[in-house]
């Protein structure tokens, strides 16, 4: 009885010898859709920053009159400066929106991923036939 223990024990630390740690795909994806979170709030919120700035950038002086289809008003020397502002600060927040994308799909499969144990059966050669003889296996299934 002594002998199957220690033969037993010997193999539990050999296998955990040469066995490799590997982070489960669960794991991966989740992180990775957390990082293209992070990401994209990161870029959504310097857009609105960027836009915020622009809104609240002070005119300038009067630099002259127009009237445009019936409407009238003053223009200001950092009228130019103010739209581009603005509309750099919208196109940025509009280029978070893939990253948001990408974050979702990847939560999404990382929520569907799952591992469990299976038999598979491997052939031998005994003598002179094929015997198969079955080991546990791990498996990962992945919903695309």
């Amino acid at each position: 009885m002594k002998k199957k223990i220690c033969i037993a024990l010997m193999m539990v630390t050999v296998i955990s010898i040469f066995s490799q740690q590997t982070p489960s795909v669960k794991k991966v994806y989740l992180q990775k859709s957390k990082n293209q979170s992070k990401i994209a709030k990161i870029i959504i919120i310097s857009g609105a920053a960027t836009s915020l700035i622009g809104f609240t950038f002070p005119n300038g002086p009067r630099t002259g009159y127009v009237v445009y289809y019936g409407l009238s008003g003053f223009t200001y020397k950092n009228d130019v400066l103010k739209a581009k502002l603005i509309l750099s600060g919208l196109g940025v927040m509009l280029s978070s929106i893939p990253f948001f994308i990408v974050s979702s799909k990847n939560k999404r499969k990382a929520l569907s991923a799952s591992t469990f144990l299976k038999l598979e059966r491997m052939p031998v050669i005994q003598q002179t036939n094929f015997a198969y003889q079955a080991y546990p296996a791990i498996s990962v299934k992945i919903g695309l």
